[in-house]
């Protein structure tokens, strides 16, 4: 789960700046080793060390999710400002 959590950390640089063709080469590779570190059962304590490296990945996948979000807001509000420049250009190029 070390290895997760240090993957997991070089996933949140890349995301930061915006190099998500290796981040999501990373992501494949730490969900396979964060299922092979969880018993079959699933029965993990909380405060056992297992639970709190994982509450570490959620903390950490959280920060992730928030600089997807944000990325993927970026990219929407770029695409409606060029579909909005495309109109005024065709408004302006009609007789």
């Amino acid at each position: 789960m070390d290895l997760a959590i240090k993957m997991t950390g070089q996933m949140l640089r890349l995301a930061s700046a915006g190099e998500f063709e290796t981040f999501a080469d990373l992501q494949s590779k730490r969900e396979q080793l964060i299922k092979s570190a969880i018993p079959n059962d699933g029965s993990i304590a909380p405060e056992s060390p297992l639970g709190q490296q994982i509450q570490t990945l959620l903390q950490m996948d959280q920060q992730i999710q928030d600089i997807l979000i944000n990325e993927r807001n970026a990219v929407r509000d770029e695409l409606i400002d060029m579909s909005q420049s495309q109109k005024k250009i065709k408004a302006y190029q009609q007789p």
